[in-house]
């Protein structure tokens, strides 16, 4: 197959799945859900070159990958707590508490940022759909906002998207 087909290929599989084209070089360990969406970009691109009839069948889609799991979230009980302070090492996802959390609220509740991330820890945006929003999409009379947003950081820089999920 030449090289020049299989680079297109891999192009139009960034496009589709939305990637940067990170490098990887060696000796670099990466998580199971890293090397998943590494297979997905793969699969992606090997795709558009099997709908070119360049190749019969997508070779990536025969790769078997360790499970990636998401890590279960915990919460950060007094004894939790007491170990990060201990140790420094904290749980990899972690949510606080209902008292944590007005703790929190209640010690910014001058800073010029606090209406962001009462919706943030209340209404459970994002950080990137907190970032996007704008004063247009909030309605203070009717205690609304519109997420129609979110910013994320690719190839260096911020740009707006659509969300996610709905």
């Amino acid at each position: 197959m030449p090289l020049d087909l299989l680079r297109r290929g891999f192009r139009q599989g960034q496009r589709r799945s939305g990637t940067s084209g990170t490098c990887f070089t060696r000796f670099v360990s990466v998580t199971a859900s890293t090397l998943h969406r590494i297979r997905a970009m793969l699969r992606a691109a090997l795709n558009a070159v099997l709908r070119a009839r360049l190749i019969e069948e997508n070779p990536a889609s025969l790769v078997v990958l360790p499970s990636a799991r998401r890590p279960r979230a915990v919460v950060w009980t007094a004894s939790r707590v007491e170990q990060w302070r201990r140790t420094g090492e904290r749980p990899s996802v972690a949510v606080w508490t209902v008292a944590q959390t007005a703790q929190f609220l209640n010690g910014i509740r001058s800073h010029r940022l606090y209406a962001v991330y009462h919706l943030i820890a209340l209404r459970g945006l994002r950080r990137g759909e907190a970032a996007g929003l704008r004063w247009c999409e909030v309605d203070l009379d009717a205690g609304t906002a519109v997420i129609c947003r979110q910013v994320q950081r690719r190839n260096g820089r911020l740009t707006a998207y659509a969300p996610t999920s709905g």
